[in-house]
């Protein structure tokens, strides 16, 4: 529908109709001015003002407003035509709020509600993290959030109040990929000594519901808020405000929620409120020997947490083994220097970062695996925060207690990231694929699954190193940090979709224990089907796969026992995820398992829906 102009002579107000745009109007005697219209079905109604009074009383509160201003030259007077830049009409194809701005017509959208449940996850002595739900208001319409904080000092010496950051930064981040981004503030940072209400620190995507503040100082008051943007940037009303205040400087932190100490401190103490050391090491031994359950110890090797403090107050003193400083990177971010060498990869804050080059440090970590594989009955090794330090001591360290099955928690979702990683190991150490879980989920949220495919092979390390590969559907921490939201929002059929994936491809996959123990009964029922075709089809980490279908709506792919190689003929499973029909080719054909916009086929086998 064309927008076009109908004169008027009994009244100021000029009619605009949604028109054909075979028919043609005589042009508006009406001066060049600023109008306010309000769509109906089938026509514009116009308010003729100045842009100076503001809109009248009775317009007020009027839900569908369109802001415009008449184009005309001089010679015109006034008779001419609102015409977009080239002479070319403006085009409305329904009813809604829009705005003309620079020759352009953009619809208007209404400010979403806001952000609900705004709460504090964990703080630190220089970070707080926060986390919030979506508002329960207008929720489809966010796409982003902006994160405010207020800054209130309380230190000794210094008057509580409002107090100017160090600098004004605006960051923008990515949910899936992690990326970040500076882009220029529109405010200024202000003058010494001047107060201000709130900064806006974070721009986020609007499935990331969590944020990490990392320029906090110790012990202080922050105050922070949120507020959704929608399609047109706006924002809707701020969420309920928190307080949080940091802690100590240098004083070792650990997330407020978690029921489980994550750092280490004393090594050989294995004791908890879950059980002793006897307990856990009959546990072990009963897996291992009742049920050829196979181990894996969570290894905790980038940082540790001080028992004790130094003479000058420094969390430095670490027992059982008993280091030093001298233990601790010399740019560690606890706000005192370690007398170690430099970090050898990604530091962290909650607690100091090890010298990995020192050689006590080398000989310590070792002998404390050697202790945790020969003497606690472990077999199998996960490595903590891989991306910490070098790749070459995680080697030497698993190396040093005959390689036992070693997966890095190697946080990139970058393939190429991930391939280096488990490459520079040697074969030692293999990696979770944090590629695939990336583009998995966002492929089963879309119903999308042309992402899957990269060049012939699957987009992630699974698709390169696949006996390197770990893959994942959920973990501890996406489930507890929330970087990304849950997979598929934690709805069951995506998740069971997910697992339909990865339980019959290649790599090295692994069940999320939640998903199994509190999704109810359906789910561990498909879960165990999935695991039974992985099984008794002899489906392993070299498997080959043939992918059939990747676009929209389907992902379909057969998958044979035949290391790196398969086709239609030869393959034994057969695997169908999205909302279009699709079915494998040749005989022999029976459905295993199925559920909502998935199924797998097996040679031979009985149907199990």
């Amino acid at each position: 529908m064309e927008l076009v102009p109908e004169p008027t002579r009994d009244r100021p107000q000029g009619i605009w109709s949604l028109l054909p745009s075979s028919l043609k109007a005589a042009a508006s005697a009406t001066p060049a001015k600023l109008w306010m219209a309000r769509i109906s079905q089938p026509s514009l109604e116009f308010l003729l003002h100045d842009g100076e009074q503001g809109v009248p009383q009775q317009y007020k509160g009027i839900a569908a407003v369109i802001l415009m201003q008449q184009l005309c030259d001089s010679g015109s007077q006034g008779r001419c035509w609102d015409k977009a830049p080239g002479g070319e009409h403006y085009w409305i194809g329904a009813a809604g709020r829009y705005l003309l701005h620079n020759g352009k017509i953009h619809t208007l959208f209404e400010p979403p509600g806001k952000p609900a449940l705004l709460r504090s996850v964990e703080v630190g002595n220089s970070h707080a993290t926060i986390a919030w739900n979506p508002p329960t208001v207008a929720a489809e319409t966010v796409t982003a959030y902006n994160v405010y904080r207020v800054a209130s000092s309380e230190k000794s010496g210094k008057p509580n109040g409002a107090a100017p950051a160090r600098a004004l930064m605006r960051r923008q981040f990515s949910a899936n990929r992690f990326a970040e981004r500076r882009i220029r503030n529109p405010r200024l940072e202000p003058a010494l000594n001047q107060n201000w209400d709130s900064i806006l620190i974070a721009s986020v995507d609007s499935d990331v519901r969590v944020y990490s503040d990392h320029s906090l100082t110790g012990l202080s008051k922050y105050r922070f808020y949120v507020k959704a943007l929608n399609q047109a940037e706006q924002e809707g009303a701020s969420s309920d405000e928190i307080t949080v205040r940091t802690g100590e400087p240098g004083k070792p932190s650990a997330p407020s929620e978690l029921t489980c100490n994550r750092h280490s401190k004393k090594q050989y103490n294995l004791n908890s409120k879950y059980g002793s050391l006897s307990d856990l090491k009959e546990l072990i031994r009963t897996a291992a020997h009742q049920y050829q359950l196979s181990c894996c110890v969570d290894v905790v090797a980038n940082h540790r947490s001080a028992t004790k403090q130094d003479r000058n107050g420094h969390w430095t003193v670490f027992e059982d083994p008993q280091w030093g400083s001298w233990a601790i990177v010399c740019n560690n971010l606890q706000g005192y220097a370690g007398e170690g060498g430099l970090d050898t990869g990604t530091l962290v804050e909650c607690a100091p970062d090890l010298d990995h080059t020192n050689p006590q440090v080398q000989t310590d970590v070792k002998k404390w695996l050697l202790w945790l594989i020969k003497e606690i009955g472990y077999t199998a090794i996960r490595l903590d925060m891989a991306g910490g330090y070098g790749v070459r001591f995680q080697k030497d360290y698993v190396d040093s207690v005959d390689k036992p099955f070693t997966v890095g928690e190697y946080w990139d979702g970058r393939v190429e990231a991930l391939v280096n990683y488990v490459r520079a190991g040697q074969g030692s150490l293999a990696a979770f694929d944090f590629a695939l879980y990336y583009v998995l989920k966002r492929c089963v949220e879309s119903q999308n699954f042309q992402e899957l495919n990269a060049y012939g092979r699957i987009n992630g390390l699974i698709g390169i190193e696949p006996q390197l590969a770990v893959t994942f559907i959920e973990n501890h921490d996406t489930d507890h940090l929330d970087y990304c939201s849950t997979f598929g929002g934690g709805n069951l059929d995506a998740v069971l979709q997910g697992y339909a994936f990865i339980l019959t491809h290649p790599g090295v996959p692994s069940v999320y224990w939640n998903h199994f123990s509190d999704y109810g009964q359906y789910c561990r029922q498909k879960l165990q089907e999935l695991c039974d075709v992985r099984v008794h089809q002899h489906i392993h980490s070299t498997s080959g796969i043939f992918m059939a279908r990747t676009e929209w709506g389907l992902y379909a792919a057969y998958i044979s026992p035949e290391t790196r190689f398969c086709q239609p003929a030869t393959a034994s499973v057969a695997v169908k995820i999205g909302f279009k029909d699709w079915s494998p080719q040749g005989p022999n054909w029976g459905i295993a398992t199925c559920g909502m916009n998935y199924c797998v086929w097996t040679r031979n086998k009985e149907f199990h829906c």
